[in-house]
């Protein structure tokens, strides 16, 4: 069962590691090409992935938020009278 095309990196070259070009920088490569993927913001799980930090942070506020409304301080002493 295929998901679809994926991206795969390997870091070592077909070759031998002493063949011809082993040692030479790739000119037209970028520097940050080994370490960003830009085609990822644009997947599924990088938009789960944003949803999901989202609803973390709004679970955490929600949470915080309950804790600090619920939490009460009284300066009044309360009186122990059996009268009711």
């Amino acid at each position: 069962m295929s998901h679809g095309a994926g991206l795969v990196r390997t870091t070592c070259s077909s070759g031998s590691a002493l063949g011809p070009g082993a040692g030479a920088a790739q000119p037209s490569a970028s520097p940050l090409e080994g370490l960003l993927d830009l085609s990822y913001p644009r997947t599924h799980a990088a938009l789960l992935k944003v949803a999901q930090m989202i609803f973390g942070f709004m679970a955490t506020f929600l949470c915080m938020a309950s804790i600090w409304l619920s939490y009460k301080i009284s300066c009044v002493t309360q009186s122990t009278d059996a009268a009711v």
